[in-house]
């Protein structure tokens, strides 16, 4: 607890009471150096800290009946099944996994092998720490309803039908339990589950193990997820004869969810693992405030926890009626913590109603998610089989009219034939395939992703998310891109070797809006280009060519036309920006016209080309590129 190099240096403080007696234990570290203990303290009125005399301390001697030092009588724990020569630090076990330590139970006055004194279904240190109910009364507001009510019983045997299908080889059921045939390579078994009362929940898993343990240490851990949120890794050591794992759910909304188990062993020993029950209990605790939270529950969500990792607290979430377990409640791409920071409605996907989720809007087409510009019209103008390409690279099989990918990476090429000028959607239907295998069963992987160019230009990386059969729609939206043929590229990524991806179609679709201003461009396509589209502010320079730079999302689509109708090489910077050099002329104002994708929108640029006056900038020395221009006047005021 102190700083070596200097041990008056505590890392903590404790303010004593004059007259108060205090026990300590000092724990040393076992080498084969010198032990040696120094007390300090620092009494009042000093500024340094003194060693504490031995006028001040007091010895301890050992009981005779606790010859192992742990704080707890040889007697008790022979009565009790523990180990009287444990050691010191005996005392801070906790035998029974109750939460509580050996010590504390012997204390307390009960049984450190018995998790649940009063058989209510709780622990004595669930009860104390968590529900705030009695451990020694199975009832303790006596209502007659128990402190703990099996609410959910799932059985068993009652694993998610898909998932059998696939992983057959390592769990299997007996009609009552589910068994997979070894702890140490069993992936999750899944199942779904109905929340009839939102709320807090008490889950009990009851297993067994088939197999030995090469010393009592050794445990086998539970993996929890509840609607793909990883609850933890939740320890029981069965050699002890404790098999069942309990946990407090986050809160739950009503309607249906999903939790996943998978046993994690710490060493090797290949029988089998079996799952006998799994149990939400709901408590009866007390509700002071009567407004249908428990008490227990509130102290819980009163301190700010976050499950889904959107920004907004599980009690906030609750108040909002989002949902605790999902990040995006709606579904909509964004988060709800981004949608109550952009003012959307976190419980609606497409908040303006206009046709388009609230997500797309702000990450894709980059128009207003609080306003109306879609009028909610989707045109297929283009279909083309997903077996119809013009170009491949990787290994790939065409299937009918579908393409199969064959390895775990590779692209796709289709040529467009544009009917017009516009933001076209492109709209990918797409299905995983999983590969089965008996001998190394592995859980089916959903996720991952396409890479998309056009032609040869990067437009974005997309996640592809669906489960095993299952055909699914990915949507991007193109560049605003002239009429004509255009290569798409579709560059699938993917790591696993058994998950292979299965292309149905390709088709681009056209998305209605109104053109207030008659221009001949839908008003959401000028905001959309608009939004990715920057010059920063420039009006005059010293040096010709004078550099222009701003924000664009494709800059291969920009072009810039000076006055005298020359186009000016536009460059990438880094990002999404860009950098133009433009010769200016010294005789008048140059001007010109900054085109963003392909002439969707427009900026305008005028820049005069000023003298350096050399008097004014007396002997400053500036710095120019080679080969650019410097006008320089020497005038005197």
């Amino acid at each position: 607890l102190h700083n070596l190099e200097d041990p008056r240096t505590p890392s903590a403080s404790v303010d004593l009471v004059a007259g108060q007696s205090y026990a300590f234990e000092i724990l040393l570290k076992e080498h084969s150096l010198e032990e040696h203990v120094t007390l300090w303290w620092q009494v009042p009125g000093s500024s340094e800290p003194e060693i504490i005399g031995s006028q001040y301390i007091h010895s301890y001697v050992q009981p005779a009946d606790d010859l192992d030092g742990d704080g707890l009588p040889d007697a008790w724990e022979v009565a009790h099944g523990l180990d009287p020569e444990s050691g010191i630090g005996g005392g801070y076990a906790d035998f029974d996994g109750d939460g509580w330590c050996d010590i504390e139970e012997y204390g307390l006055g009960t049984d450190p092998a018995d998790a649940d004194a009063d058989g209510d279904g709780l622990s004595g240190g669930e009860e104390s720490t968590v529900t705030l109910t009695d451990p020694n009364q199975t009832d303790t507001d006596g209502d007659g309803i128990p402190d703990l009510v099996p609410a959910i019983d799932i059985p068993a045997w009652s694993y998610d039908a898909w998932f059998d299908a696939h992983i057959s080889s390592s769990w299997s059921n007996d009609g009552t339990n589910a068994i997979a045939s070894a702890p140490q390579y069993a992936p999750w078994v899944a199942y779904s589950f109905n929340v009839s009362e939102a709320g807090i929940y008490h889950l009990a898993v009851d297993t067994s193990f088939a197999g030995t343990f090469p010393n009592p240490a050794h445990e086998i851990r539970l993996e929890v997820a509840i609607d793909g949120i990883i609850l933890g890794q939740f320890s029981m050591n069965h050699a002890q004869g404790l098999p069942e794992y309990t946990l407090f759910t986050p809160w739950l909304s009503a309607g249906p969810h999903r939790v996943k188990l998978m046993p994690i062993a710490d060493y090797w020993d290949p029988k089998p693992f079996t799952i006998h029950s799994i149990v939400f209990g709901a408590v009866d605790g007390a509700d002071a405030d009567g407004n249908g939270i428990q008490d227990w529950m509130e102290r819980i969500l009163e301190k700010g926890g976050d499950t889904d990792g959107d920004g907004i607290s599980d009690l906030d979430e609750i108040l909002l009626g989002t949902d605790v377990m999902n990040a995006d409640s709606d579904g909509d791409g964004l988060s709800d913590g981004e949608e109550l920071a952009l003012g959307t409605n976190p419980l609606d996907a497409d908040t303006d109603g206009d046709g388009v989720d609230d997500g797309t809007e702000v990450k894709e087409s980059r128009t207003n998610p609080l306003v109306s510009e879609f009028d909610g019209t989707v045109e297929t103008v283009l279909t083309i089989p997903g077996a119809q390409t013009n170009a491949v690279a990787g290994e790939w099989m065409a299937d009918g009219t579908e393409l199969v990918s064959q390895g775990r990476r590779g692209w796709a090429e289709y040529v467009l034939d544009l009917p017009s000028q516009e933001i076209f959607c492109l709209n990918l239907s797409a299905a995983h395939e999983w590969q089965k295998s008996s001998c190394t069963p592995v859980q089916p992987r959903e996720k991952s992703s396409f890479l998309l160019h056009v032609d040869g230009v990067f437009v974005g990386e997309y996640p592809f998310v669906c489960a095993d059969g299952v055909y699914a729609d990915l949507r991007a939206f193109l560049p605003a891109l002239p009429a004509g043929e255009h290569t798409v590229r579709l560059s699938w990524e993917n790591v696993h070797t058994r998950l292979a991806v299965r292309i149905a179609q390709v088709e681009v679709q056209r998305l209605g809006g109104p053109d207030n201003n008659e221009n001949g461009v839908k008003d959401w396509i000028e905001a959309s280009v608009a939004a990715m589209a920057g010059l920063d502010e420039i009006s005059e320079s010293y040096i010709s060519p004078a550099c222009i730079e701003g924000d664009a999302r494709y800059v291969p689509f920009m072009q810039i036309v000076d006055d005298a109708s020359c186009f000016v090489p536009v460059a990438q910077s880094a990002g999404e920006r860009w950098y133009v050099n433009l010769p200016l002329r010294g005789n008048r104002t140059t001007e010109a016209t900054v085109r963003f994708q392909n002439g969707a929108f427009e900026l305008p640029v005028a820049i005069d080309w000023i003298p350096y006056n050399l008097i004014d900038h007396n002997g400053e020395t500036i710095t120019i590129r080679q080969g650019d221009s410097l006008r320089i006047l020497c005038l005197p005021e």
